[in-house]
């Protein structure tokens, strides 16, 4: 989930299309998320390492060995790869305040896992903002979301 505030100060924006923006600013986001941020949950590397940028748990020793045997692989969060599977059908869900991502797996996650899978790393919410700040600026500047005046007859 990811949630940032913005205070309007501007009148040139109405509460109602600043509301629409964020909303689509939030879909855009978290269906980026999901295209790059979650995939990236899935592949070996310093940010799914425990205590990575990810935050991803310890994985004891005789779990790896036995995935190594099994599977043949030592992929974070990949068994089987349902999962990994599910992510890439994962639900987008935006408001004016938040955007959030599930995705079903058909079996239960614990918390952690869970938590290891729809998080979103403190470099990322970075970017993400970033991002959203400005295009933000330039969707209030657009003629589809200004303030419409009226003019006065004099």
């Amino acid at each position: 989930m990811i949630v940032f505030k913005i205070e309007q100060t501007s009148e040139l924006v109405t509460k109602r299309n600043h509301n629409k923006i964020m909303n689509t600013l939030f879909r855009e986001t978290m269906t980026r998320h999901k295209q790059t941020g979650l995939q990236s949950r899935f592949r070996r590397g310093p940010k799914t390492r425990p205590g990575g940028e990810f935050g991803f748990s310890k994985r004891s020793l005789k779990y790896q060995r036995r995935k190594q045997k099994v599977k043949g692989t030592l992929a974070p969060n990949v068994w089987s790869g349902k999962t990994r599977e599910n992510a890439k059908n994962a639900t987008v869900r935006a408001t004016a305040k938040r955007g959030t991502i599930k995705f079903p797996t058909g079996y239960r996650l614990t918390y952690q896992r869970r938590q290891e899978l729809e998080g979103i790393s403190r470099m990322e919410q970075y970017k993400y903002a970033k991002t959203m700040k400005r295009r933000y600026i330039e969707m209030a500047n657009s003629r589809q979301f200004k303030r419409k005046r009226r003019k006065k007859v004099t």
